[in-house]
């Protein structure tokens, strides 16, 4: 390894320490703070040296527009290039990218497949996401029962948004058997993680409707409970 390339790939290594990762899922893109041209030429030499790290950010910085000009399509390429080499956040944007066709032909199936990997390796964003699918019918046919399985795995880890969906397919029975309190639990649980009282309200006002006080006191002690594993 000469000592240019030696330099370039220090540098980028210490630069790396500085940059929060990010999570696409279908249903949002997250913004990433502006690079001036400066970071984006370092981390593209060093990517196109072999450093295995960076090409995912260079995907990024494409996707965003970040020290060089917006590319989805050039994003799509060092997304999928990171993803080859085993980025497991690379993998998960690769699917957002075919799910919305950012950067290449919208393809559900193969968005489907790629969740699908991963959440069985255990990654909450695309459990929730796969269960998504599974529910809108999306690269597979529908399957509430499959939905509420991987909606479910995701919120056992704590994923915000799967606490929502787990208590909805609780409250009306979609994929499992209607359940009231198990519905308010994981309303609960929602309103916690997002630290906000507005959107599942409507829920719980209705459900306080529906429950016997023993049945509330019960669901918020269990509510309680899967909060603190999670702390």
């Amino acid at each position: 390894m000469n000592s240019k390339k030696s330099l370039i790939i220090i540098i980028i290594t210490t630069l790396l320490g500085g940059i929060s990762y990010l999570t696409f899922n279908p249903s949002e893109i997250i913004k990433k703070p502006s690079r001036d041209k400066n970071y984006f030429e370092l981390f593209k030499t060093s990517a196109e040296h072999g450093n295995t790290v960076v090409p995912y950010h260079v995907g990024l910085m494409y996707y965003h527009g970040d020290g060089t000009t917006q590319n989805y399509q050039k994003a799509f390429e060092w997304v999928k290039k990171s993803a080859e080499q085993g980025n497991a956040q690379a993998q998960h944007n690769l699917s957002f990218m075919y799910y919305h066709g950012k950067g290449t032909s919208k393809n559900y199936q193969k968005a489907f497949e790629s969740f699908k990997k991963l959440a069985e390796q255990g990654e909450a964003d695309a459990q929730y996401s796969l269960g998504l699918m599974y529910y809108h019918g999306k690269g597979t046919p529908k399957n509430m029962q499959k939905a509420f399985k991987w909606y479910k795995q995701a919120a056992e880890q704590g994923n915000t948004k799967a606490q929502y969906n787990l208590g909805a397919t609780y409250y009306f029975g979609k994929g499992t058997t209607k359940n009231y309190q198990k519905a308010y639990t994981h309303f609960l649980i929602y309103d916690y993680l997002e630290q906000e009282k507005h959107t599942t309200n409507k829920y719980l006002n209705k459900l306080e409707q529906k429950l016997t006080p023993q049945a509330i006191i019960n669901a918020q002690n269990e509510a309680d409970k899967i909060i603190q594993g999670f702390k």
